[in-house]
């Protein structure tokens, strides 16, 4: 069976940073996925889906993962928070049936992984909304994933307790929140 590790979060809580430093401390493979440009959200889900089969082939070893299903879950709760906000009903049908279908994706993926040989832990990187703000560079401030970072915030905080396995605080310094992981990381190697 192979072992992943899967490192949640919204962005600029340090995922990408300690998944390299946690994969060289613990001497695993290191998985970050690519964000298809161009596509939805739907088509990016099933992407990154598709991007995560190649570890079905990979019997024994230990990876280290930047997002996994858990981002295409709260993304669909991020959005269905916004839903309300829109004055037209077709709108709003709109917007849930996307949140719903992302929704779909994350929980297929998550019910299969055992029959693939994969055994998913899942690490979540707990950050404060003002840390994360001040984490993300000027040039990304100002999108869309920057305004819905309060909502992406809010559903990781709701997610994290029925979904991950593991907290780590991630207010700490970065070696220490690596030196965290790492921990996890030999741990569930001897499960």
């Amino acid at each position: 069976m192979t072992l992943i590790c899967v490192l949640e979060g919204c962005d600029g809580v340090g995922k990408s940073t300690t998944a390299d430093r946690v994969a060289h401390m613990t001497k695993a493979s290191v998985f970050h996925h690519d964000r298809p440009r161009g596509l939805d959200d739907i088509a990016a889900a099933i992407a990154h889906r598709t991007q995560r089969e190649v570890f079905t082939t990979w019997r024994g070893r230990t990876v280290i993962g930047d997002r996994w299903w858990l981002s295409t879950l709260a993304l669909s709760h991020a959005i269905q928070s916004t839903a309300d906000a829109h004055e037209s009903d077709e709108e709003h049908d709109r917007i849930v049936a996307h949140a719903q279908r992302l929704r779909s994706i994350a929980l297929d993926e998550r019910a299969s992984e055992e029959a693939r040989g994969l055994r998913v832990v899942t690490v979540y990187l707990r950050a404060s909304l003002d840390t994360l703000r001040s984490r993300t560079s000027p040039a990304r401030r100002g999108g869309a994933r920057w305004r819905a970072l309060p909502q992406t915030h809010a559903a990781y905080e709701a997610l994290a307790p029925t979904w991950c396995q593991h907290v780590v605080d991630a207010e700490q310094r970065a070696e220490s929140v690596a030196a965290d992981v790492a921990l996890i990381v030999q741990r569930e190697r001897r499960v």
